[in-house]
């Protein structure tokens, strides 16, 4: 089963499965990821732990969704086949409570660098090839 959110974990600059969200307060929340460095062989021990619980100062969380057969989480890197044939690249961000994809160049002679992610998907055109720093996301119009 693939997760509904992961995360970047700021001070180790990786991305972690999430596998469980506490909440702390009203407004603050915990997340559980898998060890990266747990050791099957060894006993689980406070030095061995099999999850690490993260405060909400220390990751940054990123949202999923399941499009054309395909999982898509915020922050992924995508290739897209524009309508003309073109290759494009982009990242996949949300805005308005929807998924979209911000691209790295102008995707048509108006000036357009932002679409909906379901605009693509509905065409099998959109590949995720990696995933981006959240932290150096910006806003791009």
């Amino acid at each position: 089963m693939i997760p509904k959110h992961r995360c970047w974990i700021i001070a180790e600059k990786r991305m972690a499965t999430v596998e469980s969200i506490f909440e702390l307060t009203s407004e603050k929340f915990a997340i559980a990821t898998n060890n990266p460095d747990f050791d099957l062989s060894e006993e689980i021990t406070e030095t061995n732990p099999p999850l690490i619980v993260y405060e909400y100062h220390e990751f940054i969380l990123m949202q999923s969704t399941y499009q054309d057969k395909q999982y898509f989480f915020e922050a992924d890197r995508v290739e897209v086949s524009i309508a003309n044939g073109r290759i494009e690249y982009g990242t996949i961000g949300i805005a308005d409570g929807c998924f979209e994809i911000l691209f790295d160049n102008e995707i048509f002679d108006f000036g357009k660098y932002r679409d909906y992610l379901k605009c693509y998907t509905c065409n099998h055109a959109v590949k995720v090839v990696g995933y981006a720093n959240p932290e150096l996301l910006g806003d791009k119009k």
